[in-house]
């Protein structure tokens, strides 16, 4: 089996005016199932960048991504957002939870987008919830959380 991240030879490069920035310039990149990985550097040194390319957010000028054996480099907008809805989850460090749904509504959120049934989609939502100890707040507005509480719910959704 083939990795689930793989990124070979990612050049991203932005031209400014007269100007061009090499924002990523030849990275390579693996991660199996099951690891953890940290992006670290110093400002300006790509790693939002490759966040993303690797989140299906932007396209390399050149290189290859594959994600789950799939070739991702070169799809569409429209293609990349299928693949976000589907394969990736993101927790944005703002939550970015919509303040007049509940709890369990902003978990439940992508999975409506993704077409999944009402039923379905309550019972992942509150699956999800009892994973980060918040079924019991599921009725609750995010404006009643605390902060940690509002990170787990994002963890939730993602």
């Amino acid at each position: 089996m083939g990795h689930l991240i793989e990124l070979k030879d990612i050049y991203k490069i932005y031209h400014m005016g007269e100007e061009t920035v090499h924002a990523l310039d030849g990275i390579n990149l693996t991660v199996d199932q099951g690891e953890f990985v940290a992006i670290v550097g110093s400002s300006g040194s790509g790693k939002s960048t490759a966040m993303n390319i690797i989140g299906c957010l932007d396209v390399p000028t050149s290189g290859t991504y594959h994600l789950g054996g799939i070739d991702v480099s070169t799809m569409e907008d429209d293609q990349q957002a299928e693949i976000r809805n589907k394969m990736l989850g993101f927790i944005f460090q703002q939550y970015n939870l919509i303040p007049k749904l509940t709890v369990q509504e902003n978990v439940e959120l992508p999975l409506l987008y993704a077409g999944v049934s009402a039923e379905e989609r309550r019972e992942r939502a509150i699956q999800s919830l009892e994973r980060v100890g918040l079924a019991d707040k599921r009725k609750n507005l995010p404006s009643q959380l605390s902060g940690g509480q509002q990170q787990r719910v994002s963890i939730a959704r993602a």
